[in-house]
């Protein structure tokens, strides 16, 4: 019996489950007084576009939007264990910005990471998890205007005897004066 149990041994593996597995944290209690809260912010898209579906989509409407890979709405989680009721805390979100404040509890202040439309935002707070959530719609991102073509000028007399090696006539770019006076011409 004792060689069955020498040649098992040697057979098992150093493998301990409880090595293996992470076990959670305990949770750490939140400090007393002021502190900053647990927060989260999250990517969300808005209602799917159902005209690229049935062939009614514009592909130039379609690569605009891979270009601008900004979400539809921003939400912002924020976990508060220490208050029961939202009364008395302040919320103020601008374009840029959110500001939480629960006096005596909390205080959260950062920066959104694109532009909001803060005013159209939605809060609401879940007294069971005892967690505001904040909904904000995203600006979209400026459209630059589009380049406008001009057509290229031929080179000087003088440069023009140096033509490439494969016969093509050099000719000059329209340069910033050029550029300046189409947009002027399109109004940008």
């Amino acid at each position: 019996a004792d060689a069955a149990t020498a040649a098992a041994a040697a057979k098992s593996s150093g493998f301990n489950f409880n090595k293996a597995v992470a076990r959670p944290a305990k949770p750490v209690p939140e400090p007393e007084g002021e502190c900053e809260p647990k927060h989260t912010v999250t990517h969300r898209e808005g209602a799917p576009d159902m005209s690229k579906t049935f062939g009614q989509g514009s592909s130039s409407h379609a690569m605009e939007k891979r270009r601008d890979n900004r979400p539809a709405f921003l939400v912002v989680r924020v976990d508060t264990p220490k208050i029961d009721s939202i009364a008395g805390a302040e919320l103020d979100v601008n374009d840029k910005r959110l500001f939480f404040h629960a006096p005596g509890k909390y205080r959260l202040s950062f920066n959104l990471p694109y532009e909001v439309f803060g005013e159209q935002g939605k809060a609401k707070f879940d007294k069971a998890a005892r967690r505001l959530e904040v909904t904000l719609p995203v600006k979209p991102a400026e459209k630059l205007a589009p380049e406008v073509f001009t057509e290229p000028t031929p080179a000087d007399e003088e440069e023009e005897d140096e033509e490439d090696e494969e016969g093509y006539v050099k000719v000059k770019s329209p340069g910033p004066a050029a550029a300046a006076k189409a947009a002027a011409v399109t109004g940008a």
